[in-house]
């Protein structure tokens, strides 16, 4: 049997279409940011026309216009942000996988969906930005569903779900770009684009369970049970923080909060904006789980094999900091002693200070290694652990493809090997083996029956 890493499953790219790929991705980020830098004046016109609406809840809460305004665009722009840099940290680490490069994709476009959908839904845009802003809402919608469809390894599993990504991609489309159309989303009524897009989501959630159980091995396991929780989150979350807008489509009007107020009295006013404030926050924090689940996928279980840069980086950004501090630090304080002593400063405190820090580079280097090894990359650091861990469940295990599994995973995890296979006795070698009789093993029992030809009912 042979193992390998997540990126040898996802596939290796032909040399011609990855630099296509990767320019493509890169003007794509680029419009990205464009759109939603000219899009802030908007937006920000538009929280404050929603500050204007809650005023008497914001004056009795003691919140300006602007700090409303400013702290719901700054939450906006965290998941940008956040998206963003998860995103071009996958483009630059992961050069070979295609798996990876429509990851990236996906997360700088579902970073920049919300605050573009809203800055560039008015009738008032530009044609060519509007289109633009189109694109990239489209990809975002397109991609989160198809990735919970063939993360990780870029193929379709259950094999139903191919057609039915290619029609939510489709879906998708004629809703992006036909508006008007009798078959986009935007025209049906809540009653029926509720369970639509439920239909999707969960079968979407279904296949990422199924693989998970039932295609994944121990090494794939580790590597994407982060990755498909913040995923999922990512899907899931913003369609249940909107399902109150699309069941009672009232609440997105300005008069809403009147008609609620004359209902239930003046601390409606107050409640209704508190909540959406606390609404606000706890779908940013949903849609940060998908860029946050990457990053820690990518850190503590190698996903697309990636950890060895990634902890080079770490270590030598983290290293450089420090040695910059230090040296900035012994200079100034150097210079601060020569003038107190000579009544000048002198050059031998550069020299000083340069020796210094050269004597201090490999023990730093070493003390910051070893701390972010046992920050990042626990089990590694403590490889004894886990072996010790694996002989501890080895000694029940009758499952003898499970075994083979469990194995590969914990070599893996505690040798990094470029390759890894495992050979086994062919069954015609086997023979059954007596359990000492003071020790009786059921389980040894169990795996020579799986193991060895038919045995006569008395062993030698």
């Amino acid at each position: 049997m042979t193992t390998s890493n997540l990126s040898s499953l996802s596939g290796r790219a032909a040399g011609r279409w990855l630099a296509p790929a990767r320019a493509a991705w890169a003007l794509l980020a680029g419009l990205t940011v464009v759109l939603v830098a000219a899009g802030l004046p908007t937006r920000l016109a538009q929280l404050l026309d929603l500050a204007a609406q809650n005023r008497r809840a914001l004056t009795d809460l003691g919140i300006t216009a602007n700090e409303f305004a400013g702290y719901l665009l700054a939450l906006e722009l965290v998941v940008v942000i956040a998206h963003l840099s998860i995103a071009a940290a996958v483009m630059a680490w992961c050069r070979q996988a295609w798996m990876a490069i429509f990851v990236a994709t996906a997360l700088l476009s579902n970073g920049a969906l919300v605050l573009l959908a809203a800055s560039y839904s008015g009738a008032e845009v530009p044609g060519l930005w509007h289109a633009a802003a189109q694109l990239v809402i489209f990809t975002a919608l397109a991609s989160g569903p198809l990735l919970l469809f063939a993360f990780p390894d870029g193929r379709f599993v259950p094999a139903w779900t191919a057609p039915l990504g290619a029609l939510w991609v489709a879906w998708a489309g004629v809703g992006t770009f036909l508006p008007a159309g009798p078959w986009s989303y935007r025209a049906w009524p809540g009653w029926l684009l509720l369970p639509a897009v439920l239909l999707f989501v969960s079968a979407g959630i279904y296949a990422q369970v199924h693989r998970y159980q039932n295609v994944s091995t121990a090494v794939e396991r580790q590597q994407t049970k982060w990755a498909v929780a913040g995923l999922t989150a990512a899907v899931a979350g913003p369609f249940v923080y909107f399902i109150p807008y699309v069941v009672f489509p009232s609440l997105r009007e300005a008069a809403a909060p009147n008609v609620f107020h004359q209902l239930l009295g003046g601390q409606f006013f107050i409640a209704f904006t508190v909540t959406r404030l606390a609404g606000a926050t706890a779908l940013t924090l949903v849609l940060l789980a998908f860029p946050a689940s990457f990053a820690i996928a990518i850190l503590r279980y190698r996903l697309w094999d990636i950890d060895i840069i990634i902890r080079r980086t770490l270590v030598y950004s983290a290293l450089t900091a420090l040695l910059a501090l230090a040296y900035l630090g012994l200079v100034i304080l150097l210079q601060a002693a020569f003038r107190a002593v000579a009544g000048e400063e002198s050059p031998l405190a550069v020299v000083v200070s340069t020796l210094v820090i050269a004597a201090l580079a490999n023990p730093l280097r070493r003390r910051v290694q070893n701390a972010i090894d046992r920050r990042f990359y626990r089990s590694k650091y403590n490889a004894a652990q886990t072996l010790a861990g694996f002989a501890a469940t080895l000694r029940d295990e009758t499952n003898l493809d499970d075994m083979t599994a469990r194995l590969a995973a914990v070599v893996a995890e505690t040798m990094q090997p470029e390759q890894m296979s495992l050979w086994l006795k062919p069954l015609a070698d086997l023979r059954p083996v007596r359990a000492p009789a003071d020790r009786p093993s059921a389980a040894l029992r169990q795996v020579a029956g799986r193991l060895a030809p038919p045995a006569p009912d008395r062993l030698p």
